[in-house]
């Protein structure tokens, strides 16, 4: 058996060409991304550090202080996406900052926010400069682990795997199934398909919404005409503009569209439950909003996980309902006209509400359903 590798790009790219794989019973056939195949030769158990690994060292490093510059900002919000993003975009080009400071506070401050993240992650988690530089000792054991090498309709390679590439051309047979227009640095074989492109057809709307419904109703023309739902791809530079619109039209029209960029929190349930919790938490306690948080979260949360459907009986609609003892001399009141008393349930959450943006952390944790507790933490 020859064994065969194929490097791909994104999840998508990542899910389809392995369910291609699977119904052609191949076999000896491994797909890979980029960092994954780095981390398979590297070896010892590493992977690819993910943003989540990244944001988590970050913390710990901006918690341990000794920063000269950068510790004024450390507690602003979106610092900590910002130097996760950095760092990645910084080890994506395959350099690190470390040794490069000089005299300069800020940069001191960097390299020693680098250096911190990069000894801060998990055991076996290694930044893309660590890992393919851990990849490049093994990379004499490329063509036993992996065979032929193609990388099938790879957009970009970051300047951080092109050394990579190098040496596994040296020591395997590497390809790159139709290319971009840069590809003078790599040293394998180039294969074009040669696939003639189709004839556009254009169709002029007024708005991203109208946009989105002439999309689905071609979708939904070719699926009348028998195309299968996996050959069939909306896409676009940039999403933002029509996803909202995509979401709620194809939840209308009952299309189960796959989105390969992810959706909105805010488009999940998960998402909803966050929201309805930030709402009460920055602009205060009321019986409708708290209504709201309830609806995602009755029956989920470690708090609300056993107040019954039947919880709003006995309580006035028009009752505002804005802290803590008015909640109770409300429910008091119901408990006296003979409704379910629910007060050992409601009141322990209202009262951690009443509490404000302090309590954030702890209402997170302790009044969102599991789908949220993950986006809340973030």
């Amino acid at each position: 058996m020859q064994r065969r590798t194929v490097v791909v790009d994104g999840p998508l790219a990542f899910y389809m060409r392995r369910i291609d794989a699977a119904r052609a019973g191949e076999i000896g056939f491994d797909i890979l991304t980029l960092p994954l195949l780095a981390a398979r030769l590297a070896g010892g158990f590493s992977r690819p550090a993910l943003s989540a690994d990244v944001e988590q060292a970050v913390r710990a490093a901006l918690d341990a202080g000794g920063f000269r510059k950068i510790e004024a900002a450390a507690d602003l919000p979106g610092f900590v996406r910002a130097a996760v993003r950095s760092l990645t975009d910084l080890w994506d080009e395959g350099r690190t900052v470390n040794g490069s400071a000089g005299t300069n506070a800020q940069a001191a401050d960097v390299t020693l926010l680098e250096s911190r993240v990069r000894a801060g992650l998990p055991a076996g988690v290694l930044a893309a400069v660590d890992l393919c530089e851990a990849a490049l000792v093994r990379v004499a054991l490329a063509h036993t682990l992996f065979g032929e090498i193609t990388l099938d309709r790879v957009f970009y390679v970051a300047p951080v795997w092109r050394p990579l590439l190098d040496a596994l051309g040296r020591v395997t047979t590497l390809k790159w199934r139709d290319p971009p227009a840069d590809t003078a640095w790599f040293s394998g074989a180039i294969q074009n398909s040669g696939t003639a492109p189709a004839n556009p057809e254009y169709v002029l709307c007024a708005s991203p919404r109208a946009e989105a419904i002439e999309a689905l109703r071609w979708l939904r023309s070719l699926l009348a005409a028998g195309v299968g739902p996996r050959e069939i791809g909306l896409c676009s530079a940039t999403v933002q503009p029509w996803d909202d619109h995509l979401l709620a039209l194809a939840r209308d029209a009952e299309l189960p569209l796959y989105f390969a960029h992810g959706v909105p929190a805010l488009a999940t349930q998960g998402g909803q439950a966050c929201a309805a919790l930030a709402d009460i938490l920055l602009r205060g306690l009321n019986q409708e909003r708290f209504k709201r948080l309830v609806s995602y979260a009755r029956g989920q949360s470690k708090l609300l996980g056993d107040l019954p459907s039947t919880w709003r009986d006995g309580l006035s609609g028009a009752a505002r309902l804005s802290d803590s003892s008015q909640w109770r001399a409300a429910l008091d009141a119901a408990v006296a006209a003979g409704h379910f008393d629910v007060r050992g349930v409601l009141m322990p959450g209202i009262e951690l509400l009443a509490r404000g943006g302090n309590a954030a952390a702890e209402a997170g944790a302790l009044l969102l359903p599991p789908s949220a507790r993950a986006i809340w933490a973030s």
